[in-house]
């Protein structure tokens, strides 16, 4: 059986010697200089990223592995598609600019709201720029099964959603009858594990939980996702 050893100093640095290791060179030194993802800090300098030029095309869509913010020219009007490498917790910048010729508009997947729920209108002005800010509240994706109830229950273990998230579903096979896929769907809690489904949201509040009948057949699947989206418009 493999038996771990704690080594003194005097043992580690005679191992490093033999290894041909470096601290500081081939293995990072300990200093309270070095950010760690663990740990409460305070920066005691500015940070900052890299803003990412978007891709332009009908529709847009973020790496958002690449960077918090990102930046580009419209040449059309786009739709702003759901964005790959979503993390809950992250926000960052979107600087839009119209071409020379202007009057581009943008519209949105399904995954974004709006601060004061009315959907970002585009300054059309040539050459105008607007900053969008966004806000990853929630994602999430995981297999669910579906009872054939009234309400139908959705099962999906330590979901973390919340009364009125949107959600979409996929499947292999067939959903039950009251379902369907690629739908925005809004979650009514029942407990950590189950919920069930309205077709609207009023505020936070879901709608009428929805009756599933029939049969259903596959592999069912969930994606939960929150993004919040505000505006300075007209930006210079």
């Amino acid at each position: 059986a493999f038996m771990a050893t704690v080594l003194d100093d005097a043992s580690a640095a005679a191992a490093r010697a033999t290894l041909g290791l470096v601290i500081g060179t081939d293995v990072l030194a300990y200093s309270t200089l070095v950010a760690y993802l663990n740990i409460a800090q305070s920066f005691a300098k500015s940070q900052g990223c890299t803003p990412t030029e978007f891709t332009d095309g009908a529709t847009i869509t973020l790496d958002m592995s690449a960077s918090n913010d990102f930046y580009g020219i419209l040449a059309g009007n786009r739709t702003l598609g759901v964005p790959t490498s979503i993390v809950a917790g992250k926000s960052g910048k979107i600087a839009i600019w119209q071409d020379s010729t202007g009057s581009r508009t943008l519209a949105y997947a399904w995954v974004f709201n709006f601060a004061g729920g009315t959907a970002i209108v585009l300054t059309t002005t040539a050459r105008a720029r607007d900053n969008i800010y966004y806000d990853n509240e929630y994602y999430g994706t995981s297999t669910i099964t579906v009872t054939i109830a009234t309400p139908g229950a959705v099962t999906w273990t330590a979901h973390g959603l919340q009364t009125g998230y949107k959600l979409q579903l996929t499947t292999t096979g067939a959903l039950p009858t009251g379902l369907t896929a690629s739908t925005t769907y809004f979650v009514i809690r029942v407990d950590a594990n189950t919920f069930n489904l309205a077709t609207t949201r009023a505020n936070a509040a879901a709608g009428t939980a929805i009756a599933t009948s029939g049969s259903q057949s596959g592999v069912h699947t969930a994606v939960a996702c929150e993004i919040t989206l505000s505006a300075v418009k007209g930006a210079t």
